[in-house]
């Protein structure tokens, strides 16, 4: 039940996406890349085991300015989690993740929360001995999950963010993580400038313009 309701609220999401940019002519997008890590709680084998620091995580993102400090944000992320079973044995997953969601921006700092939609490959189980191997637990398949995200960004400079996120499980059974990272902002092409030379030039044929209009005043 759970689940559906958290599907359907994610689905209304990416539907108010979908009008904003119909009904609204959104004028501002900032596109990005991120590379961080993450430390994980895998819920495996009937518990959420400790957590274990794992890098990188890598994806993009994209920020659309709805208000003057209101944005919609989404980032599509993949990355690997980890956690610790023994102090010698770790249980793996590689993570495929959309972050969707609103986004506060206040002053040099942007307040995110919003859904995780996830993707988990079935776990493994790796030794972290002198001779580290694959090793053999329950059965375990690949997983679906949705999750709560709650996340904050600081603004280093117009190009980088230092960004924070908590992905808070809906369900018992669900795995939850702390993801932080660098966010690099990729801006669009540039207009080309205009050279003093040919900005003159114009500025002549516009006073011409306005001299034959009477419209020219003294500079």
């Amino acid at each position: 039940m759970k689940k559906s309701l958290l599907f359907f609220a994610f689905a209304f999401v990416v539907n108010c996406v979908s009008l904003a940019q119909e009904s609204f002519s959104i004028p501002k997008q900032i596109r990005g890349i991120v590379i961080g890590g993450n430390f994980s709680r895998i819920y495996f084998d009937g518990e959420r085991r400790p957590s274990a620091f794992s890098f990188p995580s890598t994806g993009i993102n994209a920020a659309f300015q709805l208000k003057n400090k209101l944005y919609l944000s989404s980032t599509l992320l993949f990355s690997r989690a980890q956690s610790q079973v023994t102090p010698s044995v770790l249980v793996r997953q590689n993570v495929s993740q959309l972050l969707v969601g609103p986004s506060l921006k206040i002053d040099d700092v942007k307040f995110n929360a919003g859904f995780s939609l996830e993707y988990r490959t079935a776990p493994i189980l790796r030794s972290i001995t002198e001779s580290p191997i694959n090793l053999t637990g329950p059965a375990r398949e690949e997983s679906f999950q949705i999750n709560f995200m709650a996340g904050i960004e600081f603004y280093l400079s117009p190009m980088f963010t230092f960004c924070l996120n908590s992905i808070i499980p809906s369900q018992q059974v669900n795995s939850s993580s702390i993801q932080f990272g660098l966010k690099y902002r990729l801006h669009g092409k540039k207009e080309k400038e205009i050279s003093y030379r040919l900005h003159r030039k114009e500025m002549a044929k516009s006073d011409i313009v306005k001299l034959k209009d009477g419209a020219l005043l003294v500079r």
